[in-house]
């Protein structure tokens, strides 16, 4: 090991760059050494980041105050030196060095607060109420993944957390409203039902989409005419999401939302409702999967003919099996039929084979 340590240190001499002399420097750092003490201070002086910090975060295990320091310094100076800092100072596992790693939560620099929560969720470290409260409260654009964010906060607050996220969005105090939402919508709690369904009317799309989805998970048949106002919503990521969770309720009411999504002008929306009205047992389901077998978007077809098959009329499945080699929607088909009839074929060929010698005969041609 000595005789490794020394080569390192004379091919380190001249102080070269690049990921091999990156490395070899950190290989000394990761055991530090009482004899490499004079090397580890030049490192610490400058250059690459997580060289530096590792030099540093070498000298403070080796109780040298000045790493310690160091490392304090590269903390305020934010970027990506705070993060590799902040990494050392973790390691140290002492009270002072995690005093110094929280002080970044009061900061500005975003990417550095995410580094923070998501490191100290993964070591199981605690991280006072008021912190995080004061972290809901404030702009996360720039952390990068919001929802992780919230996510690593809830695991944080623990037991308190749900009903702390709910406390503030309901007195308006968070910024980052659809990834609160999302943050207490799993595991589904009919009891937040009131909450979300408080923010369907949010003038923001993302929070509209949120209360959407998490309302998807609930039963939320008393607010079905709330949902069928919303089939107009500007927004074709909202429309998407109310199809989804009209799918969910059966009855007249939910089926005339769907009739007026299957014809809505983003054929993503138009899909959804087809997949939603082959779920719903209503006179004007047919009629309106029907029109939409004209539709110029093959994607919208194959879902409305799959919902007419799932009606179980022969002539619909019938007409599915023209579609199996079809360029953009016959994996589509396919997947259909795997699940439909248990059965698997390599090809197109085989499959309308084995429609024609057995598979049409499961199939009842009485059925109107």
């Amino acid at each position: 090991m000595r005789a490794r340590r020394a080569a390192i240190l004379r091919a380190l001499t001249r102080r070269p760059s690049g990921a091999a002399a990156d490395a070899m420097a950190l290989e000394l750092a990761r055991r530090p050494s009482h004899l490499l003490v004079a090397f580890y201070r030049r490192e610490a002086r400058g250059g690459p980041a997580r060289r530096v910090c590792a030099a540093a975060g070498a000298l403070a295990r080796l109780g040298d105050r000045a790493g310690t320091v160091r490392l304090g310094q590269l903390v305020r100076q934010g970027g990506e030196a705070a993060i590799a800092a902040i990494d050392e100072l973790l390691a140290l596992g002492d009270a002072d060095a995690r005093a110094l790693v929280e002080s970044t939560l009061d900061g500005t620099d975003a990417a550095v607060i995410a580094h923070v929560l998501a490191e100290y969720s993964r070591r199981g470290l605690p991280i006072s109420r008021q912190r995080l409260v004061r972290i809901l409260e404030r702009p996360m654009r720039g952390f990068g993944d919001v929802m992780g964010t919230f996510q690593h906060v809830r695991k944080l607050l623990g037991s308190e957390a749900r009903a702390t996220i709910v406390e503030l969005l309901l007195a308006g105090r968070v910024v980052e409203t659809a990834a609160a939402l999302a943050a207490i919508a799993t595991p589904p709690d009919q009891a937040l039902l009131p909450v979300f369904a408080r923010f369907l009317g949010d003038a923001r799309a993302p929070v509209r989409e949120a209360a959407l989805d998490a309302l998807a998970e609930l039963d939320a048949r008393g607010l079905v005419e709330v949902f069928v106002g919303m089939v107009e919503d500007p927004e074709p990521g909202v429309r998407l999401r109310v199809a989804t969770v009209l799918a969910r309720i059966d009855g007249p009411i939910p089926c005339g939302g769907l009739v007026v999504l299957s014809k809505d002008t983003d054929s993503t929306v138009r899909a959804a409702a087809c997949r939603a009205l082959g779920r719903q047992d209503q006179p004007p389901v047919v009629a309106a999967l029907r029109r939409r077998l004209r539709d110029d978007d093959p994607e919208v077809v194959i879902a409305a003919l799959i919902a007419l098959c799932d009606r179980g009329r022969y002539e619909d499945v019938d007409a599915l099996f023209e579609r199996v080699d079809d360029a953009q929607v016959g994996a589509t088909a396919r997947a259909y039929l795997e699940r439909r009839f248990e059965r698997r074929f390599e090809t197109a060929g085989a499959w309308r084979e084995w429609w024609r010698v057995e598979g049409k005969f499961l199939v009842d041609r009485r059925k109107p």
